[in-house]
């Protein structure tokens, strides 16, 4: 049991200390990155079998 409390410890921790590191990646991501991104997933789910008024986000 001591070894499961330490792994979600240890899980809790990096996530806490990633999570303000995406954020700020976030911010940083251009308008033309952005789009491209999103384009890219689109394409992705609609190939996948997703309907088009599923995939708009």
């Amino acid at each position: 049991m001591n070894g499961m409390r330490l792994v979600i410890v240890f899980t809790g921790v990096a996530l806490f200390l990633t999570q303000p590191s995406v954020a700020f990646s976030a911010g940083q991501c251009s308008p033309k990155s952005y789009r491209e991104a999103r384009l890219a997933m689109t394409s992705r789910l609609l190939a996948t079998g997703y309907s088009k008024a599923q995939v708009t986000f």
